[in-house]
């Protein structure tokens, strides 16, 4: 039979946004108005328009004209056909109808006009990815992350404002029992622990803790048991192999702040050949051979070496295996976050290589060790993650760098909602944001930042310390995304939302 419908109209989500909407078709018959209904099969069932229904917007001319020269070739049933015609409004009653791929391939080449509206961004992506011929276009991609991650964010973000008071009042009580250690406390406890006798290995490690900013981890190694007698006796001779090999390395330090390079060279090239009589496939052996090996590489390649931020790093990882007190996993700790540091430092230098080769030892070490407990265990993984996924991004291995900040977040997610969960989870969303942000994916980007904005925001009105600059920083990304989208309504919110919490941060 003959088709018996005339395309007619549409009926959009909202006359003046973007959206999908029904198309809407005239019987021939009787001039009742009917709209098609499709199934997941891509069957179409026509229903009848009530009088009730929105009101009813044409096509234009040429869209019609268009649609009745397709169709006046084809021939159709009243009640089912399975030819449906989608329809996709981008506003003022303009819009974009055709066959499943058609609509799809238009939608992909306007895409980046619909972030105005970011959940029917993400439907777009949706109805793109669920047409076959689309499948090469990367769209994938786009649906399984970018709008997992913005229902996620919706939900994550209405339990945080839901029990905003809860958790401000924990944070503070947890910010109010954590006093910081200050430089001079440091200092002086340095020169206790001297006059006590404590192995100048120890203390000179806390030394460059303190030049490193890292107070906490210098207060706890003077606060723990050192000097030999503390150490079991079945480590005794592990523990004076390496105490040999620091001291040599101490010496060969001395000579070369006296500007005797070539003593220091050759005491550094003994300490190593000592090395390599030793456990090759120990973890500790072979980041203890990496350290020196790249003293002497660095040896004379510029004036002051010795005291910049990798030497004193490469110092750090060597004196770490001597400031034992229990058991050699008990220095596991300071070893990765040195190696982190270390990696970072590499990485951001553009030492690609050197930085795996670190994440690499840094990655050998977290596995063999057997004293890591699982807070302590989940802490390492995310911290190693976010450096590897850093690395790859700066490599231009966008794929998989996403791949572990997403398993970073996963991991750390498993904290629960304690205080350093939280601010670590910002942390990794706020490099995450800035990740999608500058790859152009605007609805993620808009999805982390959100999280981490919501999390920041009570930080800042619970009083911690340095969260006015952290929810600055996280603010801008949402700035840069409203402003180019021109989501001027959004970008007044955001900051009239903010405003309160601003002025309370420290």
């Amino acid at each position: 039979m003959k088709n018996i419908f005339n395309p007619h109209g549409f009926l959009p989500i909202d006359p003046a946004r973007p959206g999908f909407a029904r198309a809407i078709f005239k019987s021939r018959v009787d001039n009742h108005l009917f709209f098609q209904s499709i199934s997941d099969d891509e069957i179409v069932h026509y229903e009848r328009v009530e009088k009730d229904d929105e009101v009813i917007f044409e096509f234009n001319s040429e869209i019609v004209g268009d649609l009745m020269d397709s169709w006046s070739t084809q021939d159709y049933e009243a009640a089912e056909t399975r030819h449906p015609l989608y329809v996709f409004s981008w506003g003022s009653g303009q819009v974009t109808v055709g066959s499943k791929e058609e609509v799809a391939s238009t939608l992909i080449q306007r895409l980046e006009s619909l972030i105005a509206l970011p959940h029917i961004y993400a439907s777009a992506a949706d109805f793109i990815y669920s047409t076959p011929s689309m499948r090469g276009t990367r769209i994938d991609r786009f649906r399984k992350t970018d709008s997992r991650l913005l229902f996620d964010s919706d939900q994550n973000v209405a339990v945080l404002q839901s029990r905003a008071k809860e958790i401000v009042s924990r944070l503070s009580a947890e910010h109010a029992g954590r006093n910081s250690v200050g430089d001079e406390v440091v200092r002086r406890l340095i020169e206790v622990r001297r006059e006590e006798g404590f192995p100048e290995a120890v203390t000179e490690l806390a030394g460059l803790y303190l030049k490193m900013k890292r107070n906490e981890d210098a207060t706890k190694i003077l606060r723990s048991p050192h000097g030999g007698s503390a150490c079991p006796t079945s480590h005794l001779a592990w523990l004076t192999g390496f105490s040999e090999i620091e001291a040599m390395l101490r010496f060969g330090d001395r000579e070369l702040l006296r500007g005797k390079n070539r003593l220091a060279r050759l005491t550094y090239s003994k300490a190593l050949d000592r090395l390599s009589q030793r456990g090759a496939s120990d973890a500790w052996y072979k980041i203890a051979r990496y350290s020196i090996s790249r003293r002497l590489e660095r040896l004379g390649a510029e004036r002051g070496i010795v005291t910049s931020f990798e030497w004193m790093l490469l110092d750090c990882l060597v004196k770490e295996l001597t400031c034992v007190a229990e058991d050699e996993h008990s220095g596991f700790d300071y070893a990765r976050r040195t190696l982190l540091l270390l990696g970072d430092l590499y990485a951001s230098s553009g030492l690609f290589q050197d930085a795996q080769e670190i994440f690499v030892l840094a990655s050998d070490l977290g596995i063999r060790s057997s004293s890591m407990d699982a807070a302590t265990s989940r802490k390492f993984t995310w911290q190693l993650l976010t450096s590897k996924a850093s690395l790859e991004e700066q490599i231009g291995n966008f794929e998989i760098a996403e791949t572990y900040y997403e398993e970073a977040v996963s991991h750390i997610r498993e904290g629960g909602e304690q205080g350093e969960t939280f601010s670590a989870l910002t942390s990794v969303l706020g490099k995450l944001s800035r990740f999608y942000l500058a790859r152009g994916r605007l609805v993620a980007a808009e999805a982390t930042a959100n999280e981490a904005l919501a999390i920041r925001r009570l930080f800042a009105l619970a009083g911690v310390p340095r969260s006015k600059e952290a929810l600055l920083e996280t603010e801008s990304v949402l700035e840069r995304l409203y402003a180019d989208a021109g989501r001027n309504v959004e970008l007044s919110l955001l900051h009239e939302s903010l405003a309160v919490a601003i002025r309370r941060a420290r």
